[in-house]
């Protein structure tokens, strides 16, 4: 052992440094989960283009869509299927900004010209 090595078997607190190559390798692989993930919500027919929403589609969405008037398991097209996400998100908003909106400056400077913030 040479001077300044630590002792065997001490542990050694220091970031993991990764070559940019591994860093890319893993973004590209959780993006790649992000796509699989999203893909497994509904099940798009070629032919016809309808959809549907699949189990861990309708349990993620179905009680964020039917605050907002959409019946989940009768989503048959991707408009309406976007429209329901952006009925959600802007409810979602609204209730967010009741509780957090005028208690930090910064935060309703950067979240201003969202639904509720306004």
């Amino acid at each position: 052992m040479g001077q300044g090595d630590p002792p065997s078997g001490a542990i050694i607190d220091a970031p993991v440094r990764f070559k940019e190559d591994d860093q890319l390798v893993a973004r590209k692989i959780k993006n790649r989960y992000r796509l699989m993930e999203a893909r497994q919500l509904y099940i798009k027919d070629p032919s016809s283009n309808r959809i549907r929403l699949t189990r861990a589609g309708l349990d993620k969405y179905a009680n964020r869509f039917a605050k907002v008037g959409y019946q989940a398991s009768e989503i048959r097209t991707m408009e309406v299927l976007k429209e329901a996400i952006d009925a959600s998100f802007d409810h979602e908003m609204v209730k967010l900004a009741t509780t957090a909106r005028d208690n930090n400056a910064d935060l309703d400077e950067a979240l201003s010209g969202l639904p509720g913030w306004n």
